[in-house]
């Protein structure tokens, strides 16, 4: 039973609204002191007071019942509405029979005007207390014009005076709860403050304030979070140098500018922008402007906003990219892959079914001369198709049967390739010269044998009726820090529209010269894995020049 009567007078509980829940705090707690104050009143009044008074009493007794229970109910809006104008009416109305200004319940309009401004602000207290003094003129004037009706006797001191200590007490009591009001604001408003805090002092991004002045001024007020870690400046370093644009990449102050534009047109904004730490890296982060406008001027007053690091996420989109570019790449070149094997293929199977037939017909007509012929044929064939075979065996393993790359001086690399083929150089009376000091680079030595191998080969084989044919090996400038090197010769040169071409698999420019047509394929396999590029440079009958580029260092 008790703990029902504690309830009934206990304020409701609004978990998922907090102001609500203070609101109806509020207007319970005013309710409770009005009742128990008009409850004391009256009984300590009745023997001095006509009962007729007790018509005005009793239905504010009934009002702050029904509020009471409005509350509970979760109307807690119009309870607050009620509660000043059902107060007022009924103070009025007491006023208006017992005495007009003179009457104690005049002076209890105080009541309504406090609790009018207590619960809607101080601008329905202004217009509360306006409405009060034009009904205490009217008042004044019905009683000069003997328009007041007189209900009952006088009231004697003793009850005027406890009628207006009643009102002491309740505005007391409403100070008091405007007093409590006030400290549990700031004590939320503190303990936020420290929650915000604390959240910004763990988090891995940084939330900001910028003040925006009447003239278009910009104060950056302040920075919190892990702005040193994200930015490394101090909050007073990043103050001093110009705030936000001093830190945006370059690149990203037109980004900045559209933004801007959206919010001072009172938007918010979610960008993703570059910025430069204090050590020159750059860094991706995610920007969230959210405008703080004044509706009175119609103007924007501040930015609040908070930047969030993704550059590993970005890094990670890149990657993707890069993988599914790689990997339309790679289908592409298996569809021409596919398409180059089926149809080189074809062309020894072809010979060899042919010849098989004519086999037949040697042996059966007894020509063996015929027949050795036919055999060698066919045994050049399958030669062909080995090689073949073979060369596509060796492409597919490149990227996937690395061996440990080492730093070794350039000039090695070309010594050993030139002696793998001196065979060839010497029948063709090609003289090669190597560059002196070549830097070192950083490489599958095995591999950038081959390709130097093949480059010089290659050079070798077209140089066409080329009186003095030479081949030189050297190094030119850099690109993306990584040296430029070449292989050159004074051969009969590529036309400019067989440039991508002669990098393809099985293709050779000349059908009836040695080779299957995949030695530059591989080159640029090669090159490409180790993290270079390839082109050629050429003029028909001038020569051609290949170059490309190598690592210097593991991180090259």
């Amino acid at each position: 039973m008790w703990n029902k009567i504690v309830k009934l007078f206990k304020p409701p509980s609004f978990s998922d609204n907090q102001e609500k829940a203070m609101a109806a705090g509020l207007i319970n707690s005013i309710s409770l002191s009005v009742l128990a104050a008009t409850l004391v009143y009256s009984i300590i009044a009745l023997a001095g007071v006509s009962i007729n008074f007790f018509n005005v009493v009793i239905p504010l007794i009934v009002l702050q019942i029904g509020l009471l229970i409005m509350i509970r109910r979760g109307k807690i809006q119009l309870a607050g509405a009620i509660l000043v104008i059902g107060t007022w009416v009924i103070l009025f109305i007491a006023a208006y029979f017992y005495g007009g200004v003179r009457s104690p319940a005049f002076s209890g309009l105080i009541i309504a005007v406090l609790v009018a401004a207590f619960l809607f602000g101080s601008r329905w207290g202004l217009i509360t207390a306006g409405v009060s003094v034009a009904a205490g003129i009217l008042l004044i004037r019905l009683e000069m014009n003997g328009g007041l009706p007189i209900l009952g006797e006088s009231l004697s001191p003793f009850t005027v005076l406890l009628a207006q200590v009643t009102y002491f007490i309740v505005a007391a009591v409403l100070l008091g709860l405007a007093a409590r009001n006030t400290e549990q604001a700031l004590e939320i408003s503190r303990s936020s403050e420290e929650r915000y805090r604390l959240i910004t002092s763990v988090m891995s991004d940084y939330a900001f304030f910028t003040q925006i002045g009447p003239n278009g001024e910009v104060t950056d007020e302040w920075v919190d979070g892990a702005f040193e870690s994200m930015t490394g400046y101090t909050p007073a370093e990043h103050f001093d140098r110009g705030g936000w644009r001093a830190i945006l990449h370059p690149d990203d102050l037109e980004q900045d500018d559209l933004d801007s534009m959206e919010v001072y047109a009172n938007k918010k904004v979610i960008s993703e922008v570059r910025i430069l730490r204090k050590d020159g890296a750059v860094r991706w982060v995610r920007a969230y402007a959210h405008p703080k406008w004044d509706d009175k001027n119609d103007r924007l007053v501040g930015i609040y906003g908070a930047v969030q690091g993704i550059t590993e996420r970005k890094q990670a989109e890149a990657e993707r990219e890069r993988l599914i570019d790689e990997l339309e790449s790679k289908n592409q070149e298996l569809e021409h892959f596919t398409y180059t094997v089926s149809h080189d293929l074809k062309s020894p199977l072809v010979t060899i079914n042919g010849f098989l037939g004519y086999l037949e017909n040697d042996a059966v007509s007894g020509n063996m001369e015929r027949l050795r012929k036919d055999i060698q044929r066919i045994q050049e064939a399958v030669q062909k198709m080995q090689k073949l075979l073979n060369e596509l065996l060796e492409l597919s393993r490149i990227g996937r049967m690395m061996n440990p790359p080492e730093t070794i001086p350039f000039d090695d690399l070309a010594l050993e390739a030139i002696e793998i083929v001196q065979g060839g150089l010497k029948e063709r009376g090609v003289t090669v010269h190597i560059a002196p000091n070549l830097p070192s680079v950083h490489v599958d030595k095995p591999r950038l044998v081959e390709v130097l191998q093949n480059l010089i080969d290659n050079a070798a084989k077209y140089m066409g009726d080329q009186k003095n044919p030479q081949v030189e090996i050297g190094q030119q400038g850099d690109e993306d820090d990584k040296p430029i090197f070449f292989v050159k010769d004074n051969g009969m040169g590529i036309p400019n529209e067989h440039y991508d071409r002669i990098f393809g698999l099985f293709n050779k420019l000349d059908a009836k010269s040695e080779g299957t047509g995949v030695g530059l394929a591989l080159v640029k396999r090669i090159v490409e894995v180790h993290g270079g590029r390839i082109w050629v440079e050429s003029e028909a009958g001038k020569g051609s020049t290949f170059y490309f580029t190598l690592p210097s260092g593991p991180e090259g």
